[in-house]
């Protein structure tokens, strides 16, 4: 690190009594040096596919939506074209999981699109969109509700991306002259929110896609508005520049393909 210091002429380490940390000089040759092993990668994985010896390990992160059907679906065909390729698979929020496109840890996420602008050097393309239904118990005083006006004093559970102040969800709200929902809990797992909802008074928001999968548990009941829909766009998130291996590059196409009939 000290002929790195020389060489550049700047600190690169704040070095402390108790702890060191990266300057911005060093966050910033962090950044680079992060992108040159990367296409070192690129380079050494397109040698070993020209060679035969192509050694496959992607590492993926999704949301629970993707990893039901669309997720499973691609990866068992991609195995079956590279089939001594390993594959890691880590299941969150958007949010959570896009810092870990840049650091690295993750070549691919597949989650929901982001209201704000994305984060510099990741691109989003789309795969399907994907609707959401208002849930409650059977039995829960406002299972008959007709309108959002009958839910506004309700408490609720929500995914971590649709509780945000600017969510499709909130937007809705504020069309119809409605306060923002009370929101008591944030989850993203399907089947602790799905037990919640069933188990207590806290009305629910979750994605149609999942609740078709008779993941529903008996208790549970959807509550459809006619006039109401609420939904966003699901993709999947890559690196912007051309650092993505060619076998990362062909499963998000797969991707592609088979989502397309999601929107069908």
């Amino acid at each position: 690190m000290k002929a790195l210091e020389t060489e550049f002429g700047v600190p690169l380490i704040s070095r402390g009594s108790q702890s060191s940390a990266l300057t911005a000089s060093g966050l910033e040759l962090l950044t680079h040096a992060r992108s040159v092993c990367t296409e070192i990668d690129y380079a050494s994985a397109r040698i070993k596919r020209l060679s035969g010896e192509a050694d496959c390990r992607i590492s993926i992160g999704t949301i629970a939506t993707a990893s039901l059907r669309l997720l499973p679906e691609t990866v068992r065909f991609f195995r079956s074209r590279y089939p001594q390729s390993v594959l890691t698979v880590v299941t969150g929020f958007t949010g959570f999981l896009l810092p870990r496109i840049l650091e690295g840890s993750l070549d691919i996420v597949i989650g929901s699109e982001l209201d704000g602008p994305l984060p510099a050097g990741v691109r989003f393309d789309k795969l399907f969109s994907a609707e959401y239904c208002i849930v409650t118990r059977h039995g829960h005083p406002l299972e008959g509700a007709t309108s959002l006006a009958q839910l506004s004093d309700s408490e609720w559970i929500m995914p971590t991306q649709l509780g945000k102040g600017t969510s499709s969800f909130h937007r809705i709200l504020r069309r119809l002259g409605l306060a923002d929902p009370k929101i008591r809990i944030h989850s993203d797992c399907p089947f602790f929110f799905l037990q919640m909802v069933a188990t207590s008074d806290l009305v629910g928001v979750f994605r149609r896609y999942i609740l078709d999968q008779n993941i529903l548990p008996s208790s549970a009941k959807i509550i459809n508005f006619a006039d109401i829909t609420i939904d966003d766009r699901i993709g999947v998130y890559s690196r912007a520049q051309h650092s993505n291996s060619f076998m990362v590059d062909e499963l998000v196409e797969s991707l592609k393909e088979r989502a397309a009939r999601f929107d069908q």
